[in-house]
């Protein structure tokens, strides 16, 4: 799975895919949802276990920030 991020930046929306480090690989991975209908295409380091995206979500509640460790790729930009 793939978790994304969208936030407020210079009062615009940004949308950001969640990353374990900046490498910069291609975005070769395909995740699709909704039957097959939709996906996107991610890094390596962009995919991950549900566990570890359910530690990202409690830690995202609790601050209301994506903790350090992690690394953001703005979803324009491939």
């Amino acid at each position: 799975m793939t978790v994304e991020v969208r936030r407020l930046e210079s009062k615009h929306a940004h949308q950001f895919v969640i990353g374990s480090s900046a490498v910069g690989d291609p975005a070769t991975d395909v995740i699709q949802w909704d039957a097959g209908r939709h996906s996107t295409k991610v890094r390596p380091s962009e995919v991950m276990a549900w566990e570890h995206a359910a530690e990202l979500f409690i830690a995202y509640y609790e601050t209301g920030a994506v903790p350090s460790r992690y690394h953001l790729r703005e979803l324009s930009s491939q």
